[in-house]
């Protein structure tokens, strides 16, 4: 499933470029820690920036983002410093309905890897570099704002399972964004 999801991007997005149809994207948003030992770990949440380019393919768009995230805390007990950050590169796919209208609704879901990364101050906790894959379904809103150009109000919520000390955690969580996208 993680190959197909990439070869589809990688052969969509030439297609599109030959057709005229690349379009890119930057949000900004927040992410809200899902895991509960997290959240006590490393707060709430944190900023989080994504970059995206995508082409149509007929009323589907296909996206490959890219975002960073980053949130220092406190380890549980020892109270020593602790950083983690990710970079997830995700492949999605959204479904824009009602596109004649003033502001148009969409569903989405992406998928990929998120490369994720503990740095540790403590002596006797390991730093920790590792994958994830994760799983992101999404649901927005659409403002044309001028020919080829769009605001995006949307809302998602990040499942990545990973094992940074040998127990399961939720890297993920719920995001809130704003985001424009202009076509090239």
């Amino acid at each position: 499933m993680r190959k197909a999801l990439i070869i589809v991007l990688v052969l969509a997005l030439p297609l599109g470029l030959f057709a005229g149809n690349i379009f890119g994207e930057f949000s900004l948003g927040y992410r809200l820690q899902g895991d509960s030992t997290l959240r006590d770990v490393y707060g709430g949440g944190a900023l989080q920036p994504v970059l995206g380019v995508g082409t149509h393919l007929g009323k589907v768009h296909l996206i490959l983002s890219a975002g960073y995230f980053t949130n220092s805390g406190k380890t549980l007990g020892l109270g020593e410093k602790t950083t983690l950050s990710y970079i997830p590169l995700f492949v999605k796919a959204i479904y824009p309905f009602m596109m004649g209208a003033n502001v148009h609704p969409y569903v989405g879901a992406g998928a990929g890897f998120l490369f994720y990364k503990v740095d540790n101050d403590s002596p006797t906790l390991e730093d920790v570099n590792k994958t994830a894959f994760g799983f992101e379904p999404e649901i927005g809103l659409c403002k044309p704002v001028a020919e080829g150009r769009v605001v995006i109000l949307s809302l998602s919520y990040l499942l990545a399972s990973a094992k940074p000390f040998g127990e399961t955690r939720n890297l993920g969580g719920l995001r809130f964004s704003v985001g424009f996208r202009a076509k090239f």
